[in-house]
């Protein structure tokens, strides 16, 4: 098991009357990625901002590998916490080159010693290259690789992004994702990744917490919360999802779309099944019970609405290549393991 260097535990703060952090618990391990994800306002780079030491909480503990950061009146300056820091907005100094933003956290070592680090770590972000260039000569992308090299230079013990690449063009994006994870992981720091981009905190977290009114409503292995959310909350963070609702009875529950099994072994008034569009398989047939109203191509995937005689609409998404028409009558064929009840 990897060793937690931040435990923050019963975290909260409140902001005229509103809870912006409601009794938040998250560990942050050695050599691993956490990300937080939820809508905007829901409390993440408030949660990020406590742990840096940027903000005050008031009632709570933040605690490192071995002594408390922050509880009461406790609170150890953000710079005597051994983290890194980076934003969406860069936070370059504009008038020294990108060597020497990163030679700016550099304390020890001779020169030449602090020169040859920083160079490495520009390298570890593919801006060796780039080294003399001063920021505005530098793109966007550019600037933030520059200023994640600054941020793992001084080797944190822990390394906090706040929607880091949420200002980027989405290929951009993607491309310094791939890179920033590999430097990362390289760091061996515990990560923390806060972002309202579900693609983003899927592909770059070891453990990933949900995060909604301030307070965590789901945490695990990513695969583990997309498969099984807790609730439909849960599920609409990570992508479109089917539901329905109505009472479970001896383990069933019945909807317009067919009948679902359940691991809950009591009978329920009110139970929800929560249905992944990649659940849904489409098969054309002249006795479907089911009619397709919209179709449309999405790359790699087409996307189908389907109804039900009761008038319930469903999403149904599939590996491009069947053709779908308004109109066309379709039977169901269901994934089970992209269903599931709450």
């Amino acid at each position: 098991m990897s060793e937690i260097v931040i435990r923050a535990r019963g975290l909260q703060k409140s902001w005229r009357g509103r809870a912006v952090l409601d009794t938040v618990d998250l560990d942050l391990k050695r050599g691993k990625v956490c990300a937080v994800l939820g809508p905007s306002g829901t409390g993440k780079s408030t949660l990020l901002r406590v742990i840096a030491g940027l903000e005050t909480i008031e009632s709570g503990q933040v605690s490192g590998l071995d002594s408390v950061l922050t509880e009461g009146r406790i609170r150890v300056p953000p710079e005597h916490r051994n983290i890194g820091l980076v934003f969406q907005d860069f936070s370059l100094f504009p008038h020294l080159t990108a060597m020497d933003n990163v030679l700016f956290g550099l304390k020890s070592g001779s020169a030449a010693a602090r020169r040859e680090q920083a160079m490495d770590h520009l390298a570890s972000v593919e801006m060796a290259d780039k080294a003399g260039a001063y920021p505005h000569t530098l793109s966007g992308g550019e600037q933030q690789r520059v200023a994640l090299a600054r941020a793992l230079a001084p080797q944190p013990d822990v390394v906090l992004l706040d929607e880091a690449f949420s200002g980027l063009d989405a290929k951009l994006r993607a491309s310094l994702r791939d890179t920033a994870l590999k430097a990362l992981k390289e760091s061996g720091a515990a990560v923390l990744v806060v972002t309202h981009d579900a693609e983003e905190a899927m592909f770059m977290a070891d453990e990933l917490a949900l995060m909604v009114g301030g307070g965590i409503i789901q945490s695990g292995p990513p695969e583990q919360v997309y498969l099984k959310p807790n609730s439909l909350d849960a599920a609409r963070l990570l992508g479109e999802v089917n539901s329905w609702t109505g009472p479970l009875k001896s383990g069933k529950l019945t909807s317009p779309f067919g009948i679902f099994k359940s691991e809950l072994s009591a009978d329920r008034s009110v139970a929800t099944v929560l249905v992944r569009p990649e659940a849904l398989n489409l098969v054309p047939s002249d006795k479907g019970q089911f009619t397709v109203i919209e179709s449309h191509p999405l790359g790699a995937q087409i996307a189908v609405k389907v109804e039900a005689s009761t008038g319930e609409v469903w999403h149904s998404r599939m590996p491009i290549g069947k053709i779908f028409a308004p109109g066309d009558t379709v039977e169901i064929s269901l994934d089970n393991n992209l269903v599931t009840i709450v």
